[in-house]
């Protein structure tokens, strides 16, 4: 049970960081499209 749940909480923190990073990149691009 512990690993399993360790694995899913890694998955987690894996996909989190993976969606903040695509988020964040494409902003600056935005703005400067838009200006």
């Amino acid at each position: 049970m512990r690993f399993f749940v360790g694995a899913i909480l890694a998955a987690l923190l894996a996909i989190a960081t993976v969606a903040l990073a695509t988020r964040n990149i494409p902003r600056p691009e935005d703005r400067d499209e838009q200006r």
